[in-house]
């Protein structure tokens, strides 16, 4: 870490010791790749927040506070400050104005530090957790938000519009309905927040009713070919990722205003149901009994991972197959849903 890093990490926590608020330092290790933080950081879903420096006529500079998933509409924002011209500043003008953060470092959304106006996004005010990086993406600070709106400066009544920082479409030939399913796999980078919030965009745009199916159940299977644990160990820290993933990202499925509503499902609780447990008998008994449909499974076990694992891979598409089964009653066993 350079002294700057140092500098600004001191800043920060004497800043926050100052205005006397509880906070969490986490500080992650060298060996942590970006692929590792953003696993990591992904449990605050829209509480992750960063400061966008904006420079503004009459003003200087500015910070417009934002969660990290959502990217600022600067076009938007720039209606709402007319006839004041706004501009993303050089990063010679950031060094001028805050000597102790590199241009390629993050800088804190502690606007009450850097005694800088603050502009917020409306969607600020409805976290519980916050949490930003202080001069590194290897030191992450968490703080309630209470306890964070006590370090703004001079916050300005005036909101920050964001958008989207993906676009999502629909595959070709999709048969219109009032309903479906979104499977999500845990500790997937395809479900961080920032894709999520895309995700769940798009089906609020085209759906009316979601069911939100959790693959803890099916996870576990998973937890077992990466690490040498029990079924019930895999099984109850799978059933911990989801509910965690619920927790950490349900902002994300209510925060806007739509007609559609999400439904929260685990696999786990389906495959306790009598309706599993009698299409899971018959799906092991095609299994065995015909030869097309098992080598489909095997197949597929084939491009999962290696031969010495093969057996729970294949046992890990039977028990997919039947949750799917007993969630949307799918009459009778298919070997082409496999592919």
């Amino acid at each position: 870490m350079t002294i700057e890093n140092c500098l600004s990490l001191t800043d920060v926590l004497s800043f926050l010791n100052e205005k006397n608020v509880n906070y969490k330092v986490c500080q992650f290790s060298p060996s942590y790749n970006e692929e590792d933080i953003d696993q990591e950081v992904s449990r605050l879903g829209m509480g992750l927040l960063e400061a966008v420096p904006l420079n503004v006529q009459g003003k200087k500079l500015i910070l417009a506070v934002i969660p990290a998933s959502l990217s600022l509409d600067f076009a938007e924002f720039s209606k709402l400050l007319a006839p004041r011209a706004i501009r993303m500043p050089a990063p010679d003008e950031i060094r001028a104005r805050l000597p102790f953060i590199q241009p390629e470092n993050t800088i804190p959304p502690l606007c009450g530090l850097f005694g800088l106006e603050s502009f917020l996004s409306p969607l600020v005010e409805k976290l519980q957790t916050v949490g930003f990086f202080a001069g590194s993406r290897h030191t992450l600070i968490t703080l309630d938000a209470s306890d964070f709106r006590l370090t703004l400066c001079n916050p300005s009544p005036i909101r920050v519009p964001t958008r989207l920082k993906y676009r999502a479409y629909a595959s070709p030939g999709r048969t219109p309905n009032d309903a479906c399913i979104l499977g999500v796999s845990l500790e997937s980078a395809d479900f961080h927040t920032s894709k999520l919030i895309t995700i769940t965009d798009w089906i609020c745009n085209h759906y009316s009713q979601c069911v939100v199916m959790l693959g803890d159940g099916l996870y576990r299977i998973t937890l077992q070919l990466d690490s040498d644990v029990s079924e019930n160990e895999a099984l109850e820290h799978s059933k911990w990722l989801a509910r965690d993933f619920v927790h950490s990202q349900l902002l994300v499925f209510i925060f806007r205003e739509s007609r559609c509503r999400f439904d929260f499902k685990f696999s786990s609780e389906i495959q306790s149901t009598d309706c599993y447990s009698r299409y899971y008998s018959q799906l092991w008994s095609l299994f065995w009994n015909n030869k097309q449909f098992q080598h489909s499974c095997r197949a597929f076990a084939d491009q999962k991972c290696l031969a010495a694992t093969y057996w729970k891979s294949w046992r890990s598409s039977v028990v997919w197959l039947t949750t799917l089964h007993a969630r949307l009653s799918i009459p009778g066993p298919c070997r082409f849903w496999m592919r």
